[in-house]
């Protein structure tokens, strides 16, 4: 075999041997650092302006581009689809469950078809009456020990000559 053509293929192998050991220590090394939170930065455009290492995760304060409106979306530098770039972390859950805007105190709130929770325009009383409370077979109230009084429960039981007696209605 000729000597130049050894050469060669040696020179060929180390080189990539060279790259293969590069592309594996950087992937090893992205897996194992993962993700590390540096700080937060006033809007998404100051990104532009901070350190980028691929696993920098920075929170931005507020929305768009001025004004103090919370926003609190955590964004990591990373690879997404073949580019470099800032990814947002999790959904967007402002405005989720912490309020119902135009809720009513003391309605039922539903589902949307959306996902999102909203007012049902439907309160306690409208599935029971005043009437209702504090009678056999209604809604339970509670007596001055804080204690369902015997009289409202659908089940009772009393003891007599050794003998357990219980007693049910039918609701």
């Amino acid at each position: 075999m000729d000597t130049d053509v050894v050469k060669l293929v040696l020179a060929f192998t180390q080189n990539v041997l060279h790259e293969a050991k590069a592309y594996t220590d950087e992937s090893v090394h992205a897996i194992i650092s993962g993700m590390q939170y540096i700080g937060a930065v006033n809007y998404y455009a100051d990104l532009a302006n901070v350190t980028k290492q691929v696993g920098y995760v920075y929170t931005i304060k507020y929305q768009g581009d001025s004004g103090l409106d919370p926003d609190g979306t955590e964004y990591v530098w990373g690879e997404y689809e073949g580019t470099l770039q800032w990814i947002g972390l999790g959904p967007d859950i402002r405005n989720k469950a912490d309020k119902i805007n135009g809720g009513n105190l003391g309605n039922f709130v539903a589902i949307t078809a959306d996902g999102n929770i909203a007012d049902s325009g439907k309160s306690p009383t409208d599935f029971y009456t005043e009437n209702d409370k504090g009678v056999p077979n209604g809604i339970a109230g509670l007596d001055q020990a804080g204690l369902v009084p015997a009289s409202q429960l659908p089940v009772s039981c009393t003891v007599s000559d050794m003998q357990l007696n219980i007693a049910t209605q039918i609701i």
